[in-house]
Order: structure tokens, then C-alpha cells, then sequence
């Protein structure tokens, strides 16, 4: 011990009443707690008190954890497990093992904090000590956040409340420190922000602030203040935000996660107010300062923000190497996280075999029994399931249908309705958590259906009607509002979040309509035009949909276009227009977009916007698409005789990209075409470069050789990140940028997106064709921007064959294959 330091403590302070001193000042001021600790720990090592000691060392490890001493700590926490476990004291062996397990882990062995948190676990249960039990199950939860299981984490923190708050029945408790439910209670509220519950974060918060302030726990405060300044600034209170954050900045010696926390939400409400200029050094200080922490996340955050930032102030270089780096810290941090859960997954497999071999025989018999009730559950499920869904427990359609039809010849004069009710994004929620996770979602939605319905009429019924859909009959209400009003409220109860599988999931539904008498007077009819109201208000990103007339003249107007277009197909009813892409120098034509015309017998010229969707609604899209590609195949051919090296480019459904064997027949048709793959551009659609899918497909078109093109950017506004990870050939500027380009409401805005959408293309080494171009003024403005290429009806209209090639011929000039340069 050196002069400069001095031990808070009275002289004659015995170990026992230093160790009492420490941990009661451990939450607020973990550096004093420390100096307590080990004035405690020189005195029981001189006395010999074994026991003392070891709490001591326990204390000492918790205090360099909080000032973030990692291997100090570790090695401090070691020693109080080993003297708790020779002193034979499960209550001091299984606090240390926990603590123990939330150091290594942070450090990055997490089979090391998985195996030490197990063994507490069983230490903890075995005392019956209620704060025992709290402390290893706050730790466990601290685990779970490491790992990124904010719910597993969020049930822990829960019962460990539970169990400091309510001690009757939960067995003795040893001593009453607020520091544990204070603990419990701040790591809950950050993980109620992690799921977005920010109401009830927002309420344990400032609570915890609360409490905080009166027991005089500094640490403590600005910890809850860095969680209030990030809460506020995702509702969007910017003046809240910045007040906290300012005062966990100008805290003494605040938690290195608050103060980086802190740091963030500055710079977003800089950031948010305009100011992004001050937003920026802060950021990098954040970004520096994160570098220290466990885990790496909020490095990857500090990134995102900062590219964010630079984006506002128009820095695209800075901006482009933010977001790169972002895509880095946060690829490592998952990859990271990944790694970690699959090394818990193999120690805890590797635990419970060995768990298992030495209680073989009483699982066989539990096992045996729970089989045997589970072939009762089975047998009382199949009798059930000749009338009910066997899956939800609602009615299932053959039974559905039968009462259906009974009610309405028992009760001709009622009015009806009938609900065809779709849950939405189920299909993706199954691809990614599992099938499980889908059933017991659709569980628990169809229950409350059912609470919903029979709570409006008794004897209404529900029913699954479909994999996703069920159907309602009931009483309607009497006036049209009713029915709305009635529908609307049905929809907002089954949007709230559902608990599936330990996920919380925020589904939507959509619904349609049919009434009896007027829409139908069988189950059949009202459900085949109720499930058209459901079509119809998803075609309008509606939600809700009451049938009528024109749905059933739609219906049979797509169904003739259907069974028209599959017979256009093999008559060759179909021809292709083409319009010329212009390289704007010299106004070259560089290549030509395949375009679908139908001349139908008896319909006439049909409009692309009238059988494309019903192509795209069925598999015809890849038959069209099929055929687009052997036509294209033919005429280029014969444009190429008049403009060697012309492109064709040829649009890709989001159906025909979605589709995994896609690459593979685009392969078969260019080794069968004879022409040379760069020769052809895909163009695929901005909104469905967004799905996940994107990434991987773009990869396997990229190796058939073909030249790849992003249309209508600018519509779905895909963040510069996303553009930059597709790394397509070209970027196609969506008409509706154009048409604001010189005149008219967000000329300015518009004119800015389509400078810095160029500026990003060129700098990634991509052609920009500007589509819909229509004016000299539009066409000018485009060259001053540095816009490669271009076309629109100011160029040329869509042409026929033989006007294409007399075009290519006119503007052949000198003959010769185009410049490299000018082609897409």
C-alpha cells in the first residue's frame, strides 16, 4: 500500500464490517467498494480468516469487472470460487461462479461462461436463497445479451425480480442489498429497449433514476440516464435525448457503455436537428471509445450513424467508407455472436449427454410415461381433428362449410357475412425461425380470432380455411360503416404482437368480405367472393376489401387474359417492341430494351399492364419470359448487322429473379444463342434487389457473364449501402426522378438524388441511363450531371423490328463495333 492511497475505512473496522461496506457501495461506486475489499482481504489473509477472504476476493473481482479489468477480475473471481468451494459454502461458490461466468464471457470464452453459469445454477437451486438464486440469474441473463437472446435474457431478469421481491415461498433469503434488484432491474430495462418495448422501458427507467438519485449511486444514475438519452431519442423527444446525454457526459467517471451510449445519442440529435457538421467528432469519438468495450456492436453503431451523418452533409466519399466499414464491424459482431451460440450449442450438448448418461434409467421411465400420454394427446387429437383443424383447434373446412350451409337454409332471413381473414408474413417468419415458430404464431392468433368473434356474437363461427387464411361467419351489422368499423377493429386485434416460441412477432392480417344475401347463398360463393375482396385489397396495399361487382368482372377478365395468353404463347400472338438506349455524347444507340406486345383476335391490342400481373400471378411468367429471351435471341442477332456489338436488355420479373434456378436457365439459353454474354443486360427492378434473396442471385447471374442493370432506382429509395452491395453494371434512374428534374414540386430534392446518384454510380464504375426522358431541358440537365446514357420518347418511342433496324442503319455512321466506352 503506498502513501497516496488511504483506505476509506475507520481503523479498527474489523474484515467483516469492511466487507459490508464494500458491497453496499458496489453498484454506486465500484472503485471505493474496491479499496473496501482489499483492505478486507489483507486483513483476513493476515487473520487467517479463510472465509473472509474469499468474499474479499469475490468483491475485489467484481469491482475491476465494473471498472472493466477484465483478466484482473477473472483471476480475483477464480480464487473466491476455488476458497468458496474448499470452505464447502454453495451460497458464496455459486455467486462467484456466476460472476465468474459474465467476465469469461465478455472476454470471449463462452463455453468457459457457459459451464461456470450452469454449475451456479445447480449451486444456486440447492441453497434455496432467494437472493442466491436472483444474483446467478441476473448473471445468466447478462449471458443471454452477450449472445444476443434478448427474450432468454429479458426471462431471466424477470424471475430474478420476481424472486428479490416476493420472498415468501421462495425460499430464505441471506441479506437485503438493493444493489441486486437495482442490477436486475437496470440490465431488464436495457433489454425491454433491445425488443422495442420502449413503453415499459420507459417506466423502469425512471424508476431506476428514481432510486438511483435517493440511494446516491452515481454510476448507477448515469448508466440510467445513457438508457433514458437512447430511449428518447428512438420516440423522437430530441430535447429529452440531448438532456440526458449532456448529463452522462459531464458525469464523474461514468460506465464506459454509458458514456459511449451517450456520445451516439448526441450526435443523432445533431444530427436530426441539421447539424451533422457537430454531429461528426463526436461520432468518431464514440467509434474510438467503443473499441474498448466486449462487445462490438456499438462500434458497428457509431459507423452507421456516421455514415448517416456524412450522407446529410453530402460527403459521399466519407459516406461510402462509413458504410463500408459499418457493413465490416457489423458483418464480424454477427459472425462473432453466430460463432459464440454454436460453441454454447456444443458444450451444452456435450453437458447434457454426460447429464444424461448418469440419470439413464429415471429418464427412461419419465420417457415412458410422457409416451404414453403423448399417444393418448395423439389419439384424442385425430378424434378431435375429423371436425377441428388439428393444428389451431378452430373448425376445420369441411365441417366450416357444412354449418355454414346449414345456418343459412335454417335461417334464410338473417344477414350474413362471410371473413376470409389472411395472417401476412408467416411464410418468412417459417423460412427464418422455423416451422415451429410459424404454428404456434397461427396458434395463437387463431385463439383470439375466436375470443374476438365470439365475443361480438356467440354463435359466430371461425374456421381455417386455407394455409395462412381462416374464415368468419357471422351476424352482419346493419349498415355498411358497421361492417367496416367491425372489420377494422377485428384487424387491430390481430395486430398486436404475438408471442410465439419465446419471439415476439409483429404480424399483420388482411381481410375480405362477402355478405349473404347479396354476394352469394353457399359457403361457396360467399367464400370464393370474399377471398376476391381479399385479392382486390391487397392489389391496392389495402388491408381490407368488401366485395362488389367489378371484383368478379376483374376476376373473369384476368382469367380469360390467362387462358389467352397461354394459347398467344404457342399461336405466336405476341411480338416485341423495342426501345433504343442512347449514349449521350454523340447520341449513339448503344442498345435496345425488349419490350411484350399482345395483338389479341377478338381483345385487340392488350396492354402490358393488364396481362404482365396475371403472368406474374402464375407460372406463365416464366413461360413469357421464356419466350422474350428466344426472341430477343433472334432480333438481336439481326440489330447487330447493322450496329455490331449493340446490346439487348431484356426486364426480369421479381418472380423469374426470385426463382433459384433462374441462373442456371439463363446459362442454358446464352449457350444455345450463340451470343456473346456481355451482349445482354438483366434488368431487375430496385424494390426487388431489397429482398434477401438479392445478394446471392446477383452473384450466380454475375458468373453466366451477363451485364447486370438496377431499374427504377430512385423509386423504393435502397440506401447507397445496399446499391454498392449489388454491384451491378448499371444503375437505371426511374422516370418519375426524371420528370422532376427542371420543373415542378421537389425539383430540388429531385435534382439532388439524381446528382448523387450518378456521382455514386460513376464512382463504382457503373453506366446510368436515365429513363422517361422527354425534354431538351430534361436531356441537358442530365449531360451537366454527367449521365452516360439515356432514353425516352425525346430519343425514340418503343419501335417495331424493321424500324429498329432502319434506325441502327441511319446512325451507323462509319461502320464498326462500338467503343467499349459507350457500351452499357
Amino acid at each position: 500500500m503506498t502513501s497516496k492511497r488511504r483506505s476509506p475505512a475507520a481503523p479498527a473496522a474489523t474484515p467483516e464490517q469492511l466487507l459490508q461496506q464494500a458491497q453496499a457501495r458496489l453498484t454506486g461506486a465500484p472503485d471505493a467498494a474496491l479499496l473496501l475489499a482489499r483492505d478486507a482481504a489483507a486483513l483476513a489473509d493476515a487473520a487467517g480468516d479463510l472465509h473472509a477472504l474469499a468474499r474479499a476476493q469475490l468483491l475485489i473481482g467484481l469491482g475491476l469487472h465494473a471498472e472493466s479489468q477484465l483478466p484482473k477480475a477473472q483471476a480475483s473471481l477464480t480464487r473466491a470460487q476455488a476458497l468458496a468451494a474448499h470452505l464447502d459454502d454453495p451460497a458464496l461458490e455459486a455467486w462467484a461462479a456466476s460472476a465468474l461466468g459474465v467476465v469469461l464471457g465478455e472476454a470471449g470464452d463462452v463455453t468457459g461462461a457457459a459451464e461456470r453459469l450452469e454449475a451456479a445454477g445447480a449451486l444456486a437451486r440447492g441453497t434455496g436463497q432467494a437472493d442466491v438464486r436472483a444474483r446467478v440469474l441476473t448473471a445468466q441473463g447478462q449471458f443471454h445479451l452477450l449472445l444476443q437472446e434478448a427474450p432468454a435474457a429479458l426471462a431471466a431478469f424477470d424471475e430474478a425480480l420476481e424472486l428479490l421481491a416476493a420472498p415468501e415461498g421462495r425460499g430464505e433469503r441471506t441479506d437485503d442489498v438493493p444493489g441486486d434488484r437495482l442490477s436486475a432491474a437496470l440490465h431488464r430495462a436495457g433489454t425491454l429497449l433491445v425488443l422495442n418495448r420502449q413503453g415499459e422501458a420507459l417506466r423502469e427507467f425512471v424508476r431506476l433514476l428514481e432510486q438511483a438519485r435517493r440511494l446516491t449511486l452515481p454510476r448507477l444514475v448515469a448508466a440510467t440516464q445513457a438508457g433514458l438519452a437512447q430511449l428518447h431519442m428512438e420516440l423522437g423527444h430530441l430535447n429529452e435525448a440531448e438532456r440526458f446525454s449532456d448529463a452522462v457526459l459531464r458525469a464523474a467517471r461514468p460506465p464506459l457503455d454509458a458514456r459511449v451510449g451517450a456520445l451516439l445519442t448526441q450526435a443523432r440529435t445533431l444530427s436530426a436537428r441539421g447539424m451533422a457538421d457537430r454531429a461528426v467528432p463526436l461520432l468518431i469519438r464514440a467509434q474510438t471509445q467503443a473499441a474498448e468495450l466486449p462487445a462490438p456492436d456499438r462500434a458497428a453503431e457509431a459507423l452507421e450513424a456516421l455514415s448517416a451523418a456524412y450522407e446529410q452533409l453530402q460527403r459521399w466519399p466519407e459516406a461510402l467508407a462509413a458504410a463500408r466499414a459499418h457493413q465490416a464491424a457489423a458483418a464480424a459482431a454477427q459472425s462473432r455472436v453466430l460463432e459464440q451460440r454454436a460453441q454454447v450449442e456444443v458444450w451444452r450438448a456435450g453437458w447434457e449427454h454426460e447429464a444424461q448418461r448418469t440419470q439413464l434409467e429415471r429418464d427412461r421411465l419419465e420417457a415412458l410415461d410422457a409416451a404414453q400420454a403423448e399417444l393418448r394427446q395423439v389419439r384424442d387429437q385425430l378424434e378431435f381433428g375429423l371436425t377441428h383443424d388439428p393444428l389451431t383447434g378452430v373448425l376445420n373446412r369441411v365441417t366450416l362449410e357444412l354449418e355454414v350451409n346449414r345456418r343459412l337454409l335454417d335461417d334464410p332471413a338473417t344477414a350474413f357475412e362471410m371473413l376470409i381473414v389472411r395472417i401476412e408474413q408467416l411464410r418468412p417468419v417459417v423460412d427464418v425461425l422455423g416451422l415451429d415458430v410459424g404454428d404456434a404464431a397461427l396458434v395463437s392468433l387463431a385463439r383470439r380470432l375466436e375470443a374476438r368473434v365470439h365475443a361480438e356474437d356467440a354463435d359466430g363461427l371461425v374456421g381455417r380455411y386455407a394455409e395462412h387464411d381462416f374464415a368468419v361467419f357471422r351476424r352482419a351489422p346493419s349498415v355498411e360503416r358497421a361492417v367496416r368499423a367491425a372489420a377494422g377493429a377485428l384487424l387491430e386485434d390481430l395486430g398486436r404482437p404475438v408471442q410465439a416460441e419465446g419471439q415476439a412477432l409483429n404480424l399483420r392480417a388482411s381481410l375480405g368480405i362477402a355478405q349473404y344475401p347479396r354476394h352469394g347463398v353457399t359457403f361457396a360463393e360467399l367464400g370464393q367472393r370474399a377471398a376476391l375482396a381479399l385479392q382486390d385489397a391487397g392489389e391496392r396495399s389495402a388491408h381490407l376489401g368488401v366485395y362488389s361487382a367489378r371484383m368478379g368482372r376483374l376476376a373473369r377478365e384476368r382469367l380469360t387474359i390467362h387462358h389467352s395468353l397461354h394459347e398467344a404463347l404457342d399461336r405466336d400472338e405476341l411480338h416485341l417492341h423495342y426501345q433504343p438506349i442512347f449514349e449521350l455524347e454523340g447520341l449513339t444507340p448503344v442498345a435496345v430494351e425488349a419490350l411484350a406486345r399482345w395483338t389479341h383476335p377478338k381483345l385487340g391490342e392488350v396492354s402490358p399492364a393488364r396481362f404482365v400481373p396475371v403472368a406474374e400471378a402464375s407460372d406463365l411468367i416464366f413461360d413469357l419470359g421464356a419466350w422474350v429471351m428466344r426472341r430477343v435471341h433472334k432480333d438481336l442477332r439481326r440489330f447487330q448487322g447493322a450496329a455490331p456489338g449493340l446490346q439487348a436488355s431484356v426486364n426480369v420479373s421479381p418472380r423469374q429473379f426470385g426463382f433459384q434456378g433462374y441462373p442456371a436457365q439463363v446459362a442454358a439459353w446464352l449457350a444455345g444463342s450463340g451470343l456473346r454474354p456481355e451482349d445482354v443486360i438483366l434488368e431487375v427492378t430496385e424494390g426487388a434487389m431489397a429482398e434477401d434473396v438479392a445478394l446471392e442471385r446477383y452473384a450466380a447471374l454475375r458468373e453466366t457473364g451477363v451485364r447486370l442493370a438496377i431499374d427504377d432506382v430512385g423509386q423504393a429509395y435502397s440506401s447507397l449501402t445496399r446499391l454498392y452491395q449489388v454491384q451491378a453494371d448499371v444503375l437505371k434512374l426511374d422516370q418519375r426522378l426524371i420528370e422532376r428534374l427542371v420543373a415542378g414540386p421537389g425539383q430540388r430534392d429531385s435534382r439532388r438524388l439524381v446528382a448523387a446518384l450518378i456521382e455514386f454510380g460513376l464512382g463504382s464504375g457503373m453506366r446510368i441511363v436515365a429513363e422517361g426522358v422527354e425534354s431538351e431541358a430534361q436531356l441537358a440537365a442530365l449531360r451537366e450531371m454527367g449521365c452516360t446514357h439515356a432514353q425516352g420518347y425525346l430519343l425514340s418511342r418503343p419501335l417495331p423490328n424493321a424500324s429498329v433496324t432502319k434506325l441502327l442503319k441511319g446512325r451507323a455512321g462509319a461502320g464498326g463495333a462500338l467503343p467499349s466506352a459507350m457500351r452499357l
